[in-house]
């Protein structure tokens, strides 16, 4: 992740990923899912070096159409 061209860290919000965002000093979009994920992202969003995003919508299929959707699935199949 120290390459200068990455502006913005998407992650589920683990501790190596955490590690990495504060030694890189590189904000982030934190996505927790489970574990200590929700804990560390109100962490960093405390810090003020993340922003927190809810995680459990993306368990539903409602979700993961809206992410993809069957015309961008059928548009990029070859």
């Amino acid at each position: 992740m120290p390459h200068p061209n990455i502006k913005l860290f998407i992650t589920q919000g683990g501790l190596q990923s955490m590690e990495e965002t504060i030694y890189n000093e590189v904000p982030c979009v934190v996505i927790p899912f489970f574990a200590e994920q929700e804990q560390n992202a109100k962490l960093m969003a405390n810090k003020g070096f993340a922003k927190t995003v809810d995680g459990k919508p993306f368990f539903k299929e409602r979700g993961i159409q809206k992410c993809y959707p069957r015309s961008y699935k059928k548009s990029k199949v070859i």
